[in-house]
């Protein structure tokens, strides 16, 4: 491995609201960027960001992972999130394509992988969570397969830095990104508008929140200087709960706050 931070950066879910944000930043930077597009329409959108177009779909790897080819660094951004979805997609896409690409960044001598985890990978039971740090251990559970599957993908890529010593590889933790063109701007803002949002208990506990813009400059630090088997969660300096950070949010789609929900009731019905 070389001692220069990568500068051929290929990045997965360049279609997300991270992603794309994630190609602008690091094209501003001066790397030159490839991504990953699964249509015409997310080509065309990533090509005009100053990307070049690597065309396919985490479950066809073996088709364009040629282009991995003078490759020294990797986002993967890309997961599977859909409520009531069955558990096997949620492990076809978080956990087995992450294999598959880590595979393919070993034979292409990709020097580091840096994956897109989520704060609540260390999540064990329907409450909040409080002065977490690093060393909490990953959850096994399975009532949230969004979560547990990203958790399993995460001990993959953070195994791999001692299997494979010349890839780095770094796991990033952001909460809930926001920013303009966030959920809110679309699937979330729909629920609030439908009365399908609520919070849990009040939302009267401690929340963290993260920016798109304090997310990629986590992504870059960790392609930069992150160290190779660690995990790092990312969050905006401010403290706030869940509901006085979700009113303002709300609010600027001019819609009023939403009620509250005791969450075993919440977590039943889901």
């Amino acid at each position: 491995m070389t001692n220069e931070a990568p500068n051929h950066i290929f990045v997965t879910g360049g279609s997300g609201f991270l992603g794309r944000r994630l190609v602008q930043r690091l094209v501003a930077d001066g790397c030159r960027v490839s991504a990953l597009a699964r249509s015409a329409a997310t080509a065309k959108a990533l090509a005009g960001l100053g990307a070049t177009i690597v065309e396919g779909d985490l479950a066809s790897i073996d088709q364009w992972r040629h282009h991995l080819a003078g490759v020294n660094g990797i986002v993967h951004s890309a997961a599977y999130l859909k409520f009531g979805d069955a558990r096997r997609r949620f492990e076809q896409i978080n956990v087995e394509a992450t294999r598959h690409l880590l595979e393919a960044a070993r034979s292409a001598s990709v020097e580091c992988f840096v994956f897109v985890s989520a704060a609540s990978v260390v999540m064990q039971e329907p409450a909040a969570m409080e002065a977490v740090t690093e060393v909490a251990p990953l959850t096994q559970t399975t009532w949230l397969p969004y979560s547990s599957t990203k958790a399993d993908a995460e001990r993959l890529v953070l195994a791999a830095a001692s299997e494979t010593p010349a890839l780095r590889t770094v796991a990033v933790r952001p909460p809930f990104i926001w920013g303009k063109g966030d959920a809110f701007d679309h699937e979330l803002g729909a629920l609030v508008r439908a009365g399908r949002f609520a919070y849990f208990d009040g939302g009267k506990f401690p929340y963290s929140v993260c920016h798109v813009d304090n997310a990629c400059e986590a992504v870059v630090n960790a392609l930069m200087r992150g160290q190779s088997g660690h995990a790092y969660f990312v969050a905006d300096r401010e403290v706030t709960t869940a509901k006085d950070f979700f009113d303002q949010r709300i609010a600027a789609l001019g819609l009023p706050p939403p009620r509250g929900i005791p969450s075993r009731l919440a977590f039943r019905i889901a």
